[in-house]
C-alpha cells in the first residue's frame, strides 16, 4: 500500500517526468476544466484513455494502475446507477428486483454517462500526474503558481501523515492477527473496531508530536521551499503546443459538434 501511493514511480525517468511541475500542473488544471465543462462525454474518455495509454507507455504496472484507478471508477460506476434511476422522466426501461419495481430514466442515462465520465477523465489526468510528478514537486510548484501557503503545507502535513498512519495500522493490525484478534467473524468486528480507534488516536497524537517537532526546528508560521529553476523556451512551446491541441480538440467536440 505505501508503495502503491508513495513516489516510488515518480522518481523514474522518463519524458513526463521531466517536465516542469508547474507546467504539468497547469496544463492539468486547465484539461480538468475542460472536461467539467464539457457536455459531451467524448472529450473526457479521450483523456482517460490518453492517460490510460501514457501510463502503459512509461512503464508502468497494470497493478499500480488498477491499484489507483479501482476506487474512483468504482465511485463514477455508483453515480452512473444512482443517476439512471434518480434523474428524469421518461421511462427506458422498468424491472423488478426483490418485489421492488425500478425504473431507468432515458435523461438519468445520458446525465449519469456525462457525470461518469468527467469523474473517469479528471481522476485518471490526476493519477497519471501523480504518477509522473513527486510530492515535493508539487507541492513546490502549487506554491509558485501563487496557492496560499497555508494549503500547501496542510497538504504536505496531510500527505506525510497518511504514510505515517498507514505504517502504525500495519503494525497494530499485525500485532492483532498474531494475538488471533481476527479468528472469527464477531471477533474480528470487535478488533477491527478497536484498530480503527486506535489509528484516531494515534493519528492525533502524531499530529502533536508533529507540531512539537516543527517548532523546535524553528517554524515560524511558513514551511520554506526551494526556488524553481526559470522555464525555458522550450517549455513554453511544449506548453503552446498542448494548449493549441487541447482548444482544437474541445471546438471539434464541444462547438462543432
Amino acid at each position: 500500500m505505501t508503495k502503491l501511493f508513495s513516489d516510488y514511480y515518480s522518481v523514474r525517468d522518463n519524458f513526463l517526468t521531466r517536465l516542469d511541475a508547474r507546467l504539468k500542473l497547469l496544463f492539468a488544471l486547465i484539461v480538468m476544466g475542460a472536461i467539467i465543462l464539457s457536455n459531451n462525454p467524448a472529450l473526457p474518455w479521450i483523456f482517460f484513455f490518453l492517460s490510460l495509454w501514457t501510463m502503459f507507455l512509461i512503464g508502468l504496472p497494470r497493478r499500480a494502475i488498477i491499484g489507483r484507478l479501482s476506487g474512483p471508477l468504482g465511485f463514477a460506476l455508483v453515480v452512473f446507477v444512482l443517476q439512471s434511476f434518480l434523474a428524469g422522466k421518461t421511462p427506458l426501461y422498468n424491472f423488478q428486483l426483490f418485489g421492488f419495481a425500478f425504473v431507468v430514466k432515458s435523461e438519468g442515462v445520458r446525465l449519469g454517462i456525462v457525470t461518469a465520465s468527467r469523474m473517469a477523465g479528471s481522476v485518471a489526468l490526476f493519477v497519471l500526474l501523480a504518477f509522473v510528478t513527486p510530492a515535493h514537486k508539487l507541492f513546490a510548484g502549487l506554491r509558485s503558481l501563487g496557492v496560499p501557503s497555508l494549503w500547501v503545507e496542510i497538504s504536505a502535513l496531510m500527505y506525510r501523515g497518511v504514510f505515517v498512519l498507514l505504517e502504525s495500522f500495519g503494525e497494530m493490525y499485525n500485532a492483532q492477527k498474531v494475538r488471533l484478534g481476527f479468528s472469527g467473524k464477531m471477533r474480528g468486528m470487535q478488533t477491527g473496531g478497536t484498530l480503527a480507534g486506535a489509528v484516531i488516536i494515534r493519528a492525533a497524537e502524531k499530529s502533536a508530536s508533529t507540531h512539537e517537532a516543527m517548532l523546535a526546528r524553528g517554524y515560524t508560521g511558513s514551511m520554506p521551499y526551494a526556488p524553481l529553476p526559470p522555464l525555458g523556451k522550450r517549455d513554453y512551446l511544449r506548453y503552446a503546443g498542448a494548449l493549441i491541441f487541447l482548444s482544437a480538440l474541445f471546438f471539434v467536440l464541444e462547438i462543432g459538434s
